[in-house]
């Protein structure tokens, strides 16, 4: 029997995505560190290979195994597969396939929402949660810009945090969250005070946060392309709130129609700064990753705010 370890970390691998411990800070920091979840691959006499432990990335710790195979010697997965660069088309078609397939679009609090499913104390609690997402997104960008060491880029990335904090009082995203808080009946008062934001929903952001404060400026930039999928939610979004809330004044939809254009001109930014700066596959797939984990911290924010009250 012939027995191929496919990774020794519990709980999802090393780094977890929302730790700073020594351990993941250096994983964060140094990829050599890094260790995928247990799991083990076992070879019978008969040459067929078992899993023990399979995980939701087994196919990615196959296709970096080199030693998984079939009884007649050859590959099961070609180890080029793992190594071999990727063109500018193919991996912008990869980027776009994550951002479209693992988008929080798709996650059943959402759906509820499009389809006009949620009460007003739902949607009054995503509001007052997401809302603590919103306000960090200048902070995570601040944090990005930092990493910068061309000014002409640092330039134009230092329009993201004017898009959210305004370039006057009483201008910019956050500012507008807050006045689609008002039109749904939240006081701005209690939308600042951040007294009833989830435990969950922290958790999220700071993961997330400090992702883009420990990663690299490749990852970190990767990690803003669910934008590639902003325009098309915040379409389905206003149309959904017009038909279905109309109780929330039209007012406060401002936040969703300002973000078709700046999402579109900011993926497409991001994208180019990606397909620059990935010139291995490693750096490809890190790519890849840094994309799927910003859809996994939407997705689990929008996990909190599901399970945190009774449905209609």
């Amino acid at each position: 029997m012939l027995l191929q370890v496919l990774g020794t970390a519990a709980g999802g691998g090393l780094p977890q995505w929302n730790c700073v411990c020594p351990g993941c800070a250096g994983a964060h920091a140094h990829p050599h560190r890094r260790r995928r979840h247990a799991s083990l691959a076992l070879r019978a006499d008969e040459g067929r290979w078992y899993l023990a432990g399979a995980t939701p990335g087994i196919g990615d710790q196959i296709e970096d195994s080199p030693v998984l195979g079939r009884p007649d010697g050859d590959r099961a997965v070609s180890t080029q597969t793992s190594t071999e660069i990727r063109s500018r088309e193919e991996l912008t078609a990869r980027l776009r396939a994550v951002a479209t397939e693992r988008y929080h679009d798709r996650h059943p609090f959402n759906v509820r929402m499009h389809e006009g499913r949620l009460s007003p104390a739902e949607l009054r609690r995503w509001i007052i949660n997401r809302f603590h997402y919103q306000r960090h997104i200048p902070v995570k960008d601040a944090l990005i810009l930092a990493k910068f060491d061309d000014p002409a880029l640092r330039r134009a990335w230092i329009r993201r945090i004017q898009d959210h904090d305004g370039e006057k009082d009483g201008d910019g995203g956050i500012e507008r969250w807050l006045r689609l808080g008002e039109a749904a009946g939240i006081e701005r008062g209690r939308l600042e005070s951040g007294d009833e934001v989830l435990p969950g929903v922290r958790l999220a952001v700071d993961g997330y946060v400090n992702f883009c404060r420990l990663r690299g400026p490749l990852e970190a930039v990767a990690a803003s392309l669910t934008e590639l999928s902003a325009p098309t939610i915040m379409r389905t979004r206003i149309a959904a709130f017009e038909q279905h809330y109309p109780w929330i004044d039209t007012d406060g939809l401002t936040y969703f129609r300002r973000r078709i254009d700046q999402g579109g001109r900011d993926s497409e930014e991001a994208l180019a700064l990606v397909l620059r700066w990935a010139g291995t596959r490693e750096q490809q797939d890190a790519a890849v990753a840094a994309l799927g984990f910003k859809c996994d911290v939407l997705w689990s924010l929008l996990d909190a705010v599901d399970n945190a009250g009774e449905r209609p």
